[in-house]
């Protein structure tokens, strides 16, 4: 019987009668795969069979001995086609009711044979919305290109008079060399992955499937042209990423298992370097530690050291100062300060930057900052990339930034701990020493004010009552009209002790529990008994330094061509005393006019004398014959015994940083002038704020300052106030001589130390003196 053509619904490619082994019918689908060649191999079964083989190229056994025992068989062999050997899969069962032998006859990948007209390949090209090209099967001619490609194509129409063969595409000569082998080989399809020059910014990635067709009748090559530069971008990110993901886990297993800080923080740098293809980099860590601004602490930094000597001995000098690095006003302040990744790929912009001898020229530059709770904690740096620096490397190395900032506060944590550990220790060494050495008396009590801990200076100045002393200066200080705080107590008490009377300085604090309960009572106290002395022996000086200042203001007037004042008064005062004389009419009453007009010239008299007796001092230090006699002196000791004077307490702010036991060479009665004048001075014109002494130092040099919050100094009389009788215009209503600063600056200089004056008018002035 003729064979038709199975419907669609069956469809299969197909169908044998089991007693004649006649086709009964077979599939468009079957034509179309292996072409109209295909219907000579299958008009009967013993034919069809005859050119099935295995895949080792034997011949199989007849489909119906096949079908004894099962329904369905499933072969992978070749068809055999005149000289073409095809790999199929064939696919048949048994339909025993009707007494068939139905299959599907699969081609293999790349082995379909295709065959079109021209007319209907224009029309489909046209239709699909990727590159479609056709060309010779030599493919040295396009026969036909769909305008999606033409619109590609990235060379110039106008020089391409002979055609273009499909090689000046390829951006490599590999990827032809494999097409054109493909060319001489049976198979009928090809896909390649390549570079093509199609498209903007070639070369792009393509993938290219090759098909070896007819177009009536003249054999050609079909290629497929699907653009999948956004799948192979895609794949070059995702291996980055993976790199970076695998990279970073080494650094971190490095970091966390071996604690080398920094060998960690060196191979992150080279790390980031190699991902991100910059030359030059650094790493480091903000800190305000060295300095009230920000500094660049590095971590690891590019080594220099090897391009040319001036940068060996750059690196050196680096290196010495631990690559610490002051960087006022550039584009690195910049980053650190604004949080924001700076980005420079303008070489010009690096003039104006001063760059010291060896560093090496930047031509570019990428900044990141490295922040946490809206501070810069570190940077990193990078420099000098081929390709320049931009926001998409910013994203991909987005990961190596998060793991410096993982990197870095770890680090912080880590060193904070240490210091508070190490801190912890000297303090414990530190108060246990100072407890047996101090002259101070420290107490500790328990709730029920038993005690606990005693210094061994305590039995020494209270003497062999000292139990009793102790209670008696608990319940002393602990009233209510020494209180000063919630929980701290002040007083000054005096106790009779077998030694004599006892001035002892109180400071009690209670320690309490959650509960708000006492659980501890807390005492430090000072035997300020010869600084009460001396300030009892000093009233009567205190007394006359008030009228020093009175005699000061006087001077002053006369200076200021008022003079005339209290000579005027004495004059005037003998006048009237020579006329109450003469005119004796009522002698008990002259006698008291005269004998008051006496006071008064005495006290002008006084005045004049006083003024004097300040100039002459002066004018005996200006001529080297005012005596110094240096001693060595405890400088926290000797300084508070300054501030603990009643004019100053309460006024003054002491805060040293300096040992206890530090000592000093000075004239003690010197430098206490000194001091007192100074702190005179900053509370008087402090307007009523507390004045902050510090003692700092800083290597071998001690640092004294005074600063008061007042009504300050002008700027443009800051060079005056060291001149005999000058005062400031904006003080001219406050009582002195202008004689103050003056003998200042000659006892400090006496005692080889010098004094720094800075001042801002209504904020205050600070005085240091340095030694």
């Amino acid at each position: 019987m003729d064979a038709g053509i199975v419907s669609s619904i069956k469809n299969e490619d197909y169908i044998f009668d089991m007693d004649t082994g006649n086709l009964l019918g077979y599939s468009q689908r079957l034509v179309f795969s292996f072409g109209e060649r295909i219907l000579g191999l299958i008009s009967n079964i013993e034919e069809f069979e005859s050119n099935l083989l295995d895949l080792d190229g034997n011949k199989l056994p007849p489909k119906k001995s096949q079908l004894i025992a099962i329904d369905d068989v499933k072969h992978d062999g070749y068809l055999v086609m005149d000289e073409d050997k095809l790999q199929v899969k064939d696919i048949f069962w048994i339909d025993r009711e009707k007494r068939q032998i139905k299959g599907y006859l699969v081609l293999g990948i790349g082995k379909r044979y295709l065959t079109y007209r021209t007319t209907s390949v224009m029309e489909v090209l046209e239709n699909i919305t990727n590159p479609y090209v056709i060309f010779d099967d030599k493919l040295e001619e396009v026969l036909i290109a769909n305008g999606m490609l033409l619109q590609m194509v990235p060379f110039q129409y106008s020089k391409m008079d002979n055609g273009f063969p499909l090689e000046m595409f390829f951006n490599g000569n590999e990827e032809f060399d494999r097409v054109k082998s493909w060319l001489g080989n049976p198979e009928r399809e090809f896909l390649l992955r390549a570079q093509v020059l199609l498209g903007e910014g070639c070369p792009n990635w393509f993938d290219m499937e090759f098909s070896k067709i007819e177009i009536d009748g003249k054999k050609c090559i079909g290629i497929n042209i699907l653009p999948i530069e956004e799948i192979k971008r895609a794949e070059y990110e995702l291996k980055k990423s993976n790199e970076i993901l695998r990279g970073l886990v080494q650094i971190q297993n490095d970091f966390f298992i071996y604690e080398q800080d920094e060998v960690t923080l060196k191979k992150l740098l080279e790390f980031i370097l190699k991902t991100s293809g910059a030359e030059l980099g650094f790493i480091g860590q903000v800190t305000t530690k060295y300095s009230d601004k920000p500094l660049l602490k590095l971590d690891a930094v590019s080594d220099i050291s090897t391009l040319s000597k001036e940068s060996f001995n750059l690196f050196e000098a680096y290196s010495r100062n631990n690559f610490l690095f002051d960087h006022p006003g550039n584009f690195i302040d910049k980053c650190i300060n604004t949080k924001k990744v700076m980005i420079i790929n303008d070489s010009s912009l690096f003039r104006d930057v001063k760059q010291p001898s060896g560093h090496p020229s930047l031509s570019n530059f990428m900044g990141i900052p490295i922040c946490k709770d809206d501070n810069t904690i570190a940077m990193i740096g990078l420099a000098n990339r081929k390709s320049g620096f931009g926001q998409d490397l910013v994203e991909r190395l987005t990961p190596l930034f998060s793991f410096y900032t993982v990197i870095v506060q770890a680090i912080q944590e880590k060193n904070e701990k240490e210091e508070l550990f190490k801190l912890k220790e000297e303090k414990e060494y530190l108060f246990s020493n100072i407890l047996e050495k101090t002259s101070d008396l420290v107490i500790i009590l328990n709730k029920d004010r038993k005690i606990e801990y005693m210094s061994p200076s305590v039995k020494k100045i209270l003497g062999k009552d000292t139990f009793q002393l102790i209670h008696k200066l608990v319940e002393d200080t602990f009233q209510p009209q020494f209180k000063v705080g919630k929980a701290h107590y002040q007083s000054l008490q005096k106790f009779k002790t077998d030694k004599g009377d006892k001035w002892i300085d109180v400071s009690l604090d209670l320690l309490l529990d959650s509960h708000s309960q006492i659980n501890k009572i807390s005492i430090i106290a000072r035997d300020t008994t010869t600084r009460i002395q001396h300030e009892i022996k000093l009233r009567e000086a205190l007394e006359k330094e008030k009228e020093v200042n009175v005699f000061k203001s006087q001077f002053i007037s006369l200076v200021s061509h008022e003079f005339k004042t209290p000579l005027a008064i004495i004059k005037s005062s003998i006048d009237i005393g020579k006329f109450y004389l003469k005119n004796d009419q009522d002698a008990q009453k002259s006698k008291k006019v005269v004998f008051d007009k006496l006071l008064k010239i005495e006290n002008e008299t006084n005045n004049l004398d006083q003024l004097v007796v300040k100039v002459l001092e002066s004018e005996k230090v200006d001529q080297g014959e005012f005596p110094v006699n240096l001693v060595e002196v405890e400088i926290n000791n000797f300084l508070e015994e300054i501030v603990n004077k009643a004019r100053f307490k309460n006024l003054v702010v002491f805060n040293s940083t300096i040992d206890f036991e530090q000592t000093i060479m000075w004239d003690k009665i010197l430098i206490q002038r000194a001091f007192e004048n100074v702190l005179d001075n900053a509370i008087k014109y402090g307007e009523g704020k507390p004045v902050i002494f510090t003692i700092a130092k800083n290597g071998g040099t001690l640092y004294l300052v005074i600063k008061d919050n007042g009504v300050g100094i002008p700027p443009a009389e800051l060079n005056n106030v060291f001149k005999p009788f000058y005062r400031a215009s904006n003080i001219q209503n406050t009582e002195g001589f202008g004689l103050g600063l003056v003998t200042v600056e000659k006892f400090v200089a006496l005692n080889h130390g010098e004094i720094l004056i800075n001042s801002i008018p209504n904020e205050g002035t600070i005085v240091t003196l340095i030694f």
